[in-house]
């Protein structure tokens, strides 16, 4: 469960599985994220993991803390 305090769940989903996915191997990651249905403006998507020979679903859920993006704010590595 991940809170997006701007309301830019889209951004907050791109980072989230990009970093999931760059730490794959450390979380015995079997495949890349895939979307689950949302939930009105909730982003739902699962991943599935190996660890000590066992298999793990987890199921992500991104809760906009905002109705909507107040404005695009530059992001880390952007120019405003």
């Amino acid at each position: 469960l991940g809170y997006v305090m701007d309301g830019d769940v889209q951004w907050a989903y791109t980072r989230v599985t990009a970093a999931v996915k760059s730490h794959r191997r450390a979380l015995g990651l079997q495949g890349p994220p895939h979307s689950a249905s949302s939930i009105g403006s909730i982003r739902r998507f699962v991943t599935l993991h190996s660890i000590k020979d066992r298999s793990l679903e987890m199921r992500h859920a991104l809760l906009p803390f905002a109705d909507r993006p107040a404005g695009r704010m530059p992001r880390s590595g952007q120019r405003g």
